[in-house]
């Protein structure tokens, strides 16, 4: 059986078709991960925030509640802050 002969432009072409499908492949994997990494993230974001706020709305604490702090002549006394990172 005789090999069919493919000039250089007909392989180049072929190539090129070739190159196309693969990118387009990856790039709809890619854009299928990214898309799922942003909703994580905006996800994490969400629960981050709303956990801060049930933190910083639970720790409202009556004067009562609160201990009692030796006075340091070095540093002062600073508010309670609630961080959320």
């Amino acid at each position: 059986m005789a090999k069919k002969y493919i000039s250089s432009e007909e392989y180049r072409q072929m190539l090129v078709r070739d190159a196309d499908c693969r990118f387009a492949e990856w790039h709809s994997n890619f854009l299928n991960y990214q898309k799922k990494f942003l909703a994580e993230m905006s996800l994490l974001r969400y629960l981050q925030a709303s956990k801060c706020v049930r933190e910083t709305s639970s720790s409202q604490e009556t004067p009562e509640q609160v201990p009692k702090r030796q006075k340091s002549s070095f540093f002062p006394v600073r508010h309670r802050h609630v961080s959320c990172d």
